[in-house]
């Protein structure tokens, strides 16, 4: 389980809503994530979700797309590779959700 944080963005965005909250609850089966992500209190409508590789306060690239658009509450499922499982088991992923 994931605390999304608006404070946890790199570079810091201005204008971004203080209150801008979420979580992402996942259960990895092998080599599949299954997720739900929830979010709310955003600046405006959410138009992607994504899963990064990256370090705590480090950008990294993209991984995955969870949703385009997306609503609260997302879920759903993806493969992953052995290199994936493994920073996902070293804390170096990071979920994104951003809006226009």
């Amino acid at each position: 389980k994931a605390t999304l944080d608006v404070s946890h963005v790199v570079p810091h965005v201005e204008g971004a809503g203080s209150k801008a909250t979420g979580t992402l609850t996942a259960t990895l089966d092998g080599h599949v994530l299954f997720y739900r992500l929830v979010f709310h209190g955003l600046s405006g409508r959410a138009m992607t979700g994504q899963v990064h590789v990256g370090g705590v306060k480090a950008r990294g690239p993209l991984m995955q797309p969870l949703c385009v658009p997306c609503l609260s509450p997302e879920s759903g499922t993806f493969p992953m590779t052995d290199a994936q499982v493994a920073a996902l088991r070293a804390g170096r992923l990071y979920v994104t959700v951003s809006t226009d």
